[in-house]
């Protein structure tokens, strides 16, 4: 299911994609990070793809960051 950006449950999909993209990169031996390519939505034009809100509010994908960081990178 693709998801548009007008989709009310948009951040909710998001965060359950990269849970699972990030478990599966965990499970490989060389991974040793990861790298999200939109910080906040002031950088994109008409973007929701981003951990940081326009006003500030954490979205769940940062969540889903901070939580696997601190299960598995924390150290």
């Amino acid at each position: 299911y693709q998801p548009s950006l007008e989709d009310p449950r948009l951040d909710e999909y998001q965060a359950e994609w990269l849970n699972q993209t990030l478990l599966m990169c965990l499970s490989k031996e060389r991974v040793v990070g990861a790298y999200y390519m939109n910080w906040n939505d002031h950088t994109i034009d008409g973007g929701k793809t981003a951990l940081i809100s326009p006003d500030g509010t954490v979205r769940p994908t940062m969540e889903v960051m901070q939580r696997l960081r601190n299960t598995y990178w924390a150290g």
